[in-house]
């Protein structure tokens, strides 16, 4: 090989080299820091609907007109008296069952553990009821 044509293949792979990083370049500026784009819009509305699996009210709405909101955000608070009814029957079946178990603990006659462990039995199937949500 001579020194010219080695010299040609230098210069042509030098060529190439930066030919691949200006495309490299040009591509990254394209492609790379782009922001997010923000959508925005306005929506006239006279009712609002939630769905809910219970009935329930809106207690308090957190946003106002103008405000900036994102996926996942709370926009109201509802109360629902049904989901709060269960809770209380859940927190009152837990009780009643930590009751009984104490009574379970104390000796005393085979009828009255008998009779506790039933009333035991009873709270626990309760409770897991209580749990299980109700289908509409």
């Amino acid at each position: 090989m001579s020194a010219k044509s080695q010299h040609k293949n230098i210069l042509l792979a030098i060529l190439g080299f930066v030919t691949v990083i200006v495309l490299v370049a040009v591509i990254g500026f394209f492609t790379l820091d782009r922001k997010e784009e923000i959508i925005q819009g306005e929506v006239e509305v006279d009712e609002y609907r939630v769905a809910c699996k219970y009935p329930g009210r809106i207690t308090d709405i957190l946003v106002k007109e103008g405000d900036y909101v994102h996926k996942g955000d709370t926009l109201a608070k509802l109360s629902i008296p049904e989901a709060d009814a269960q809770e209380k029957v859940a927190v009152a079946t837990a009780g009643a069952t930590n009751a009984i178990s104490d009574l379970t603990a104390a000796p005393t006659r085979k009828e009255a553990i008998e009779s506790a462990y039933q009333i035991y039995q009873q709270a626990i199937s309760a409770n897991d009821i209580a749990q299980k949500p109700t289908v509409d």
